[in-house]
């Protein structure tokens, strides 16, 4: 039933974009399911979308954040949400500031470590360690609201550590190779 009911809002979504109606027997259980949905009021019709949307976060097939935004602090954080909601709301209120860390983390990996010692060692080892603690801040703190998110982020910046840690070897293995070279022209 309920599943006839998902179909149906599916299809319906495929005809009012202009794609073909179902042939057979999925056209007819669509066609029942998307009688008992016309004949729903708004209201009933949320309360079963709310109920399936439920149950999906509940069998974590979709990732939903908790609003931990409540408006507690009045208007500061109302008008706060209506401004910067769309940044802020994954995180949890106390670390409200983690997006600016994040900005200003991928700012100096992009645009500012280019001019860091270009083409050496140095310039790895900066990018190393600005990514390292920003995985031991993300850590300790735990900024995102949905542990999922937190999960995601950690892995992210683990694995751009590890990225950064193969280019110094292969940095340094070049090194090497480029003196052994050197050493041998001179003799």
């Amino acid at each position: 039933d309920e599943e006839g009911m998902v179909r149906a809002l599916v299809q319906k979504l495929r005809t009012d974009a202009g794609q073909d109606q179902p042939e057979g027997d999925e056209g007819t259980e669509l066609s029942s399911s998307a009688e008992k949905i016309a004949g729903m009021s708004r209201d009933e019709l949320e309360k079963q979308v709310m109920a399936l949307a439920g149950r999906l976060v509940e069998s974590q097939l979709v990732a939903a954040v908790p609003s931990l935004w409540n408006s507690e602090f009045g208007e500061v954080e109302a008008l706060t949400l209506a401004r910067a909601g769309f940044l802020l709301s994954i995180y949890k209120v106390d670390y409200w500031y983690f997006e600016l860390l994040e900005m200003l983390r991928k700012l100096f990996m992009t645009a500012i470590l280019v001019f860091v010692s270009e083409g050496s060692v140095g310039q790895i080892l900066a990018g190393l360690l600005v990514t390292f603690l920003s995985l031991l801040l993300a850590f300790s703190l735990q900024p995102y609201g949905n542990p999922m998110l937190n999960r995601m982020h950690m892995f992210a910046l683990a694995s751009q550590c590890g990225t950064l840690q193969y280019g110094l070897v292969l940095f340094m293995d070049t090194s090497s190779q480029d003196s052994q070279e050197q050493t041998v022209i001179e003799v």
